[in-house]
């Protein structure tokens, strides 16, 4: 479809064609948040996130930020990327209950993680009969949660019927959804699962746009694009409904208040051979990062007397990446949080994969790595930890789990 290739309408789209191909093999060894690669498969992670101890105990120590996470999204091997326009309740119903009990130990007590964004979130339905699963998250240690709120559909729905602005009308299907995201968020729905964050599955593709980025938000021409200007108009809306700029305006989903937004931007795409690129990733987050009165472009990071919004940036690291320093993940995440005003929280996915090797054609192209080699998931981690530790406006790491089937 033409529209997405300036906006993605759901991220991880790479994830998705890699799916089959990135297999596991059951003699890796598991990777822990802030520690080595080791094959015992009982054996957790200390320290800081209080591993060695029960999953009650470590998650009363593990509030708010930072996080450490995994981006979840429940489903079958093979299955396709889920459809703008899918339900999500039946990915956290008892036809699932298997690979939920099988996935959430794992993430919580092999890796590590403390948090999952979860991925389509519940809007609707019966919410008691979910009840399940953030039990069994509670009991597997993972005791913080980012909901998605599933905007794409409406994203896709404006494409389709060539609108210029988002229907906000209060009785609209875009408005009733988005309050029904926020009561759904409620801590009486999660019980002993604390929300510290919410975000979009709709993020802007940098490798079509960022050309269009001048030298300053006023010379950048990517602001006549129609995609981005229907991607804007929709953020605008669901800002206002959070985060009211007035105290005198009741916020259409007051749960969301009080917690930062994390803006979605993929970096997965970005041509970083483009002419200029960095500076003008620069200006793309600047002009982002101020609202109108400022000669920027959006109000998101300014929106409302709520908690600041954050950044989601999201890598996909290749899988040689290693290799090739000058672009590594390293290198690309330092200079970005050199020149960052906001906060952000990084997202990455790898791949169990490597070149081709047998002729000229097959050299271009992947095929699976059977190599047991755990750098691949190490190093963006260790990489994150000494840049966070350098410049102090990272605020947590987060899993890609659709770029790799780690779980497998």
């Amino acid at each position: 479809m033409g529209w997405s290739t300036t906006l993605l309408v759901a991220r991880s789209l790479v994830g998705a064609a890699l799916a089959g191909l990135a297999c596991r093999r059951a003699a890796m060894a598991w990777v822990y948040f802030g520690g080595e690669a080791v094959t015992e498969p009982t054996r957790r992670l200390g320290g800081a996130l209080g591993l060695g101890s029960s999953p009650g105990s470590r998650c009363e120590a593990s509030q708010g930020f930072p996080v450490q996470g995994v981006q979840y999204v429940p489903h079958l091997v093979g299955d396709p990327y889920p459809h703008p326009e899918s339900k999500p309740w039946g990915y956290y119903e008892k036809a699932y209950s298997t690979m939920h009990q099988r996935d959430l130990p794992l993430i919580g007590g092999r890796v590590g993680a403390d948090t999952v964004v979860l991925r389509p979130w519940l809007t609707d339905g019966d919410l008691d009969k979910h009840m399940g699963f953030f039990e069994e998250m509670r009991s597997s240690g993972i005791c913080k949660v980012i909901p998605t709120f599933h905007v794409a559909k409406y994203f896709a729905d404006m494409l389709r019927e060539d609108l210029d602005q988002p229907e906000t009308d209060p009785s609209s299907a875009l408005a009733v959804d988005f309050a029904r995201f926020g009561s759904s968020a409620s801590q009486e729905f999660l019980r002993d699962v604390t929300m510290v964050a919410w975000t979009i599955d709709l993020t802007v593709d940098l490798y079509e746009l960022l050309p269009l980025i001048g030298g300053d938000c006023s010379s950048s021409v990517i602001t006549q694009d129609a995609s981005f200007q229907k991607y804007m108009r929709l953020l605008d809306a669901i800002q206002d409904w959070a985060r009211p700029s007035s105290d005198m305006i009741e916020p259409a989903a007051p749960n969301l208040r009080e917690k930062p937004f994390l803006l979605p931007l993929d970096l997965s795409r970005v041509s970083w051979y483009e002419p200029a690129f960095q500076q003008k990733l620069n200006t793309f987050m600047s002009c982002m990062g101020k609202d109108a009165t400022k000669s920027g472009w959006s109000s998101t990071f300014s929106a409302g007397n709520g908690l600041p919004a954050k950044w989601l940036l999201s890598f996909g690291q290749p899988h040689h990446q290693h290799e090739v320093r000058d672009l590594s993940f390293l290198s690309l995440l330092h200079n970005i949080s050199a020149t960052m005003h906001q906060r952000a929280v990084v997202m990455v996915g790898t791949q169990a994969l490597t070149m081709g090797l047998r002729n000229p054609i097959n050299s271009v192209n992947l095929q699976e790595d059977f190599e047991v080699d755990n750098r691949r998931y190490q190093s963006p981690f260790h990489d994150y930890l000494a840049v966070s530790g350098k410049f102090g406006n990272l605020d947590g790491f987060i899993y890609d789990e659709w770029m790799d089937d780690w779980d497998r």
